[in-house]
């Protein structure tokens, strides 16, 4: 597929993801994400496999049910396209097993997506974690960091 046809299909995929709606956004994955799409997240992991891109489009849908993705810049070079976007929502749900913090943010990402036939068969998530981190508030930042690196919750909570 030629880079403006690619860009066409990155722009539908981001706008998309604002339906905000489990169903529909399910839907969109199965039409856009490859079965075997190879996903590199900072803080997910590593994952192979269509489940892995749900994995990171449910954590944030979960967090951040009524949230805007903003398409500020795509760029696209043949089978590659990197988005630059501004994540806006409030966190009304629970996030890496934290509970909610009611609190407003706003965040920008950088994603790289590779295509072949109009599908992602490779993407990099690349979001500004630190900056929601501390828009979060220091608390739920300490108790994401402890579960991150301890597997759990002060207090032994899971």
């Amino acid at each position: 597929m030629s880079s403006e046809q690619n860009e066409r299909i990155v722009r539908r995929f981001y706008e998309a993801l604002n339906v905000n709606d489990r169903a529909s956004i399910d839907q969109i994955i199965a039409e856009y994400v490859a079965p075997n799409v190879i996903v590199h997240d900072p803080v997910l992991g590593d994952m192979v496999g269509v489940q892995g891109y749900h994995r990171i489009v449910h954590t944030y849908l979960q967090a951040f049910p009524e949230q805007q993705i903003i398409v500020d810049k795509i760029v696209v070079d043949g089978d590659t396209a990197a988005v630059l976007h501004t994540h806006i929502g409030k966190n009304t749900g629970p996030f890496m097993g934290i509970a909610p913090t009611g609190k407003q943010v706003k965040f920008e990402g950088l994603e790289m997506i590779r295509l072949i036939d109009g599908k992602v068969v490779e993407f990099w998530r690349h979001d500004d974690d630190a900056g929601l981190m501390r828009q979060l508030g220091p608390v739920f930042a300490m108790k994401f960091a402890w579960r991150m690196f301890f597997g759990k919750q002060p207090g032994g909570q899971r």
